[in-house]
């Protein structure tokens, strides 16, 4: 998907330390940052993917690709950034 879908808000930035595998198998290489986003109304349930949008240099949200990485991924293999 591509642009931030309609009910979600950018939350946080963060980037890789290491290589990420998202949910539909593509890679997030080291350093590639990345926009957290939140639904609106309504808390993520634990253990669900973290929904992303990729950092593509872009200023414009409608051109950032979304997707989803594992919970344990995101804790594990990011961090905050500025």
């Amino acid at each position: 998907m591509i642009g931030i879908p309609f009910g979600y808000k950018k939350v946080g930035i963060r980037e890789t330390t290491a290589d990420v595998v998202d949910n539909q198998g593509w890679t997030l290489t080291e350093g590639q940052r990345f926009f957290v986003l939140e639904l609106k109304k309504m808390k993520r349930p634990k253990g669900f993917s973290i929904l992303i949008a990729v950092d593509n240099g872009f200023e414009d949200d409608d051109c950032y690709p979304v997707t989803g990485i594992s919970e344990e991924d995101f804790n594990n293999l990011t961090e905050e950034s500025e």
